[in-house]
């Protein structure tokens, strides 16, 4: 019998320390814009730096293509240095846009073991109709929990209208 109360505390207090972890779930940063030369729609992960430098790369078209179709990455110190033992990059790119100038962070909800981070998209100041390539990048505290992305598309009476954009399971703790 004591043996099962020890097994019950342990538990409570491994619940709690999740759930303590994921409250602070909020982005550390942000960049968002109009001006990237990713043209078609995708959400991805960075949990290391490698990733991180690939998708500044593509981000920024860093690369110089050679005869016979070969490719070079440029070396760009403008790509961000993020700690991965501590933190994750969620980018979001969304392809062509109409009057988008980027996007922000409406919400973020933790159901169960998902952290739902939701966004809006953040249109061009007055009436524009100029046509882009939007993005948004948030460094966030490495979860312990997966992370969905959504995206606020419209309202209905009064209501946000949602898509799902992506799924990512938590990633694995880095290597030292």
């Amino acid at each position: 019998m004591l043996a099962l109360k020890k097994a019950i505390a342990l538990i409570l207090a491994m619940i709690a320390q999740q759930q303590a972890e994921m409250k602070d779930f909020k982005p550390l940063g942000q960049i968002t814009g109009s001006d990237t030369s990713v043209e078609q729609p995708m959400a991805v992960m960075a949990a290391d730096q490698r990733q991180l430098n690939d998708i500044w790369r593509r981000h920024k078209d860093l690369s110089d293509e050679l005869p016979g179709g070969l490719t070079v990455p440029i070396i760009d110190s403008s790509i961000p240095t993020v700690d991965f033992k501590k933190n994750i990059v969620i980018a979001f790119f969304a392809g062509q846009t109409t009057g988008i100038a980027g996007y922000s962070i409406a919400r973020i909800d933790i159901k169960g073991k998902t952290a739902i981070v939701r966004l809006a998209p953040q249109p061009f100041p007055g009436i524009s109709m100029s046509v882009s390539n939007t993005y948004g990048m948030w460094v966030f505290p490495r979860p312990t929990k997966a992370i969905e992305l959504e995206m606020i598309t419209g309202f209905n009476r009064g209501q946000p209208v949602i898509r799902k954009i992506a799924r990512f399971e938590a990633p694995k703790k880095p290597s030292s």
